[in-house]
């Protein structure tokens, strides 16, 4: 692949068939994600550049996880959240993540914010259709309690 900024690059020492495959299959949505969540596309590529580094050299420790998908999710949203903690100047990006828990926020942009249908939501995850249903159903209890609370708004075309 050549080296543009649109995309990350993978480092040609890229090991197995399967992380290549795991790659293609989730770059799209975690570049959404970060983006959502950094509100700037170079930071974005930055933090999943680093998130699947980091998976790259624990592939085979992810694959002996019962779901490996989450095991990736864990690391991307830890990259996303470091990305933030570096920003020189305040991020404007979603406002879910401050208000609720970890899990039901992303599940929430992905699917709200994002308008990603609830099954590639469970795929980014790594998770359950249920698990994913029971979030969004959690987030919604938890931002209707405040009447005010902010990321109501993803909410409202439901």
């Amino acid at each position: 692949m050549p080296a543009d900024r649109t995309r990350p690059s993978r480092n040609p020492r890229c090991c197995a068939v399967g992380f290549t495959a795991f790659v293609a299959l989730q770059e799209e949505g975690y570049l959404r994600y970060a983006q959502a969540r950094l509100g700037d596309r170079n930071r974005s590529l930055e933090a999943v550049e680093v998130a699947f580094e980091s998976m790259e050299d624990h592939w085979e420790q992810a694959l002996l996880e019962e779901r490996p998908g989450a095991y990736a999710w864990c690391i991307l949203r830890a990259a996303v959240t470091a990305a933030l903690g570096a920003a020189p100047a305040p991020v404007q990006g979603d406002r879910l993540h401050p208000t609720l828990p970890p899990t039901e926020a992303d599940v929430a942009l992905l699917h709200d914010g994002l308008g990603m249908p609830v099954g590639k939501t469970a795929q980014l995850l790594g998770v359950d259709e249920p698990q994913v249903r029971l979030g969004l159903l959690t987030a919604r209890r938890l931002l209707g309690a405040e009447t005010t609370a902010p990321g109501k708004e993803y909410f409202s075309k439901l």
